[in-house]
Parts: C-alpha cells; sequence; structure tokens
C-alpha cells in the first residue's frame, strides 16, 4: 500500500472538495486554537460534500501486546475503514475533554479524532473513534510512546505550525510501526520524507497553500509527490 495523505486545516467547502479530488485519504478539519479553527456549523458546511461517516469504536487489541504490535492492529483497523469509504475525515483538537470529543464527533460526522502532544495518552480510550496522537518529532523511544491511540503524529516542537524538523530520528520509529510524519512538508521535500522515513502516513496543512488559502494544484502535487516516492 502506498503511503497515506491528510491534508488538514480545511476552511471552506471548496477546500474539502478538492482535497478528496486530489486523493487525500484523510481531510482534517481544525478545532483546537489556531487560525484554522472552526465552529461545529462551519465544519459542517465545510464537510457537506462528504457521505456519512464510517467511523465506530474499535475492537481493543488485547493489552499483552507489546507498543509495536499494538499500533501495528491498530493501523490495520483504520485500514479497513477505506473499505467503507474513500476518505475519511479527522477533527483535530486539544486541551478538549473526551465527552466533548465526541460530541463534535457524533454532531459533525468525524472517523478519528486527533489531539495534542500534551493531551493524556488515556484519552484516547474514552473517544469513541480511532485517535492520532501528536508528539514531538524528537521522539525515538518506544519507552516514550503508550498504548491507546490508533496511530501516532510525529510533529515538529509546534504541532501544526509548519515548520520542519529533522526527520532522520523518526526513521528508526517508522522501521517498526505505523507512524504519521508532519512538520513543513511541501509538495518538493514529502518525496524525500517519504523515501527517508517510510511512513505510514504524511499530513500537510501550510504546504499547501499560497497566501493563507489550500490551493488545488499544490494539494494534487503534494499527494502525487507523496504517493510516487513509496
Amino acid at each position: 500500500m502506498s503511503v497515506l495523505v491528510k491534508i488538514c486545516g480545511l476552511m471552506r467547502p471548496s477546500d474539502c472538495e478538492a482535497a478528496v479530488e486530489a486523493g487525500a485519504d484523510f481531510v482534517g478539519v481544525v478545532f483546537a486554537e489556531s487560525r484554522r479553527q472552526q465552529t461545529r456549523q462551519s465544519a459542517i458546511e465545510i464537510l457537506a460534500s462528504m457521505p456519512k461517516r464510517t467511523g465506530r469504536r474499535l475492537r481493543r487489541p488485547p493489552k499483552a501486546l507489546s507498543v509495536v504490535e499494538w499500533y501495528r492492529h491498530r493501523a490495520r483497523q483504520v485500514e479497513a475503514l477505506f473499505e467503507k469509504r474513500r476518505t475519511l475525515v479527522v477533527g483535530v483538537f486539544d486541551g478538549v475533554n473526551p465527552g466533548l470529543v465526541m460530541a463534535y464527533a457524533d454532531t459533525i460526522g468525524l472517523d478519528l479524532a486527533q489531539i495534542g502532544p500534551n493531551d493524556p495518552w488515556d484519552d484516547a480510550h474514552y473517544i469513541g473513534i480511532p485517535v492520532i496522537k501528536a508528539i514531538q518529532g524528537s521522539t525515538t523511544s518506544f519507552d516514550a510512546i503508550e498504548k491507546e491511540p490508533s496511530i501516532c503524529l510525529l510533529d515538529g516542537d509546534r504541532p501544526g505550525s509548519g515548520e520542519a524538523f529533522d526527520w532522520r530520528p523518526a526513521t528508526a520509529l517508522a522501521a517498526e510501526m505505523p507512524i504519521m510524519l508532519a512538520g513543513g512538508l511541501t509538495a518538493d521535500n514529502v518525496g524525500e520524507a517519504v523515501r527517508t522515513v517510510q511512513p505510514w502516513a504524511v499530513d500537510v496543512s501550510s504546504g499547501v497553500e499560497v497566501d493563507g488559502r489550500k490551493d488545488p494544484e499544490l494539494m494534487k502535487r503534494f499527494v502525487a509527490a507523496a504517493k510516487g516516492s513509496s
């Protein structure tokens, strides 16, 4: 399977339509404090073209699994969702309790939720859809990773800022478990990132924008560059 692509920070219905047309596997709407922050109502409007969500609480893997085995199992569960839906919807949260995350998920129609680096790992247990956990890209030890989420997203020191970081340390993690890679990715460098790190998925927001707006051609270039390198 080629690398999966998440286009995040959608702000208009046309952004969502263009991302799907470009071949994105995940589209993300931000509810965390950000210039791209959306309300429930604006998110519903942005995602109006998307079919009803497929996400449901996944069967919890056996507790005896190692961290690596846990995330491999979880990634396969997420991949199975694509059998029912071409593009999955991700809601991005930070510092929000699991109950509110699920209220948003049920109202808007989210397949996955993304939580921030400072959010407790255990929050994923109480969120009834698969969870992406953002962590700092400098994380290289499996001891720093806990079981509960479905996917770990490696980003820079300020997740969502579009700032690049040294991807090389992420290679060790990606060699053993599925990871999502973010941080300063563009159509010009995502190919190198995919070849170097070999992540399960890549995540982009500002890297497909021109003057703060999503650009359909940049989205197409990004997806083509990412998938053409895996």
